[in-house]
């Protein structure tokens, strides 16, 4: 009997352990889901009602609402969505019977023509290299990488001062470098790079100005060059003593 009693108490106690245990886990879990909802603008009255951090509307009693002004906002949303269906409907119908807006978007379509064939303009070769030598009497077409047009761009500039300067042209560097050439070699007879150019007429390459500035007949061929277009004269090198 007194075996029987003591395994009654210990199932008493037991139950009333996990009783206690729920209502542990049951009270931790209210004051967690209370202070959870941050509250970022505290009430100073009853009538009024703070904010969580979510923006929902948190009144006195603790119930959970959605604000009204969203309800009232999406009510009026919905109106003018349906008021201008309505109007742009009535426009539809009122363009299908009016002869003017025919006559306008074929005025626009000429417009989109014309813009489109603008865009589509071709290169020309003449009216570039009449710009480029509006720049100065002498002008130099070179590629970057080549080593003959790094030669002659090297001899001017150390043994030679030109006023107005010449200009160099990189046709490697041109959107239109290749179709430009092929119409220089036209113009001038010479299609290959470097090519001095002053006052429209081919001078030569690179051999052919290393040859005279070698003989010392350079500076006075590109004096009767100018033809009064410019100036040029010998840069003096400092001497050693």
């Amino acid at each position: 009997m007194v075996v029987s009693l003591g395994k009654r108490n210990l199932r008493v106690l037991s139950v009333t352990a996990l009783l206690l245990l729920l209502v542990f886990f049951v009270v931790q879990n209210a004051n967690s889901i209370t202070f959870g909802e941050e509250q970022v603008n505290i009430p100073t009255s009853g009538d009024k009602a703070g904010l969580t951090s979510a923006g929902t509307a948190v009144h006195n009693s603790g119930e959970l609402e959605v604000n009204a002004d969203t309800k009232k906002n999406k009510g009026e949303e919905s109106t003018k969505v349906n008021a201008e269906i309505a109007k742009i409907k009535q426009e539809v119908k009122n363009g299908a019977s009016s002869p003017e807006d025919d006559s306008i978007s074929r005025k626009g379509t000429k417009g989109s023509d014309a813009t489109g064939n603008g865009a589509n303009v071709e290169f020309d070769p003449a009216k570039e290299y009449t710009m480029i030598l509006g720049h100065s009497p002498v002008i130099i077409f070179s590629k970057s990488y080549c080593p003959y047009s790094t030669r002659l761009k090297e001899l001017l500039k150390q043994e030679y001062r030109f006023t107005p300067n010449y200009v160099v042209i990189e046709l490697d560097m041109h959107n239109k470098g290749a179709a430009l050439q092929k119409y220089i070699e036209k113009q001038t007879g010479r299609g290959t790079v470097p090519n001095l150019i002053i006052n429209g007429k081919s001078r030569g390459g690179s051999d052919d100005i290393r040859a005279l500035h070698n003989s010392g007949e350079l500076l006075a061929n590109l004096i009767e060059w100018s033809e009064g277009s410019y100036t040029v004269e010998k840069i003096e090198k400092p001497s050693n003593n």
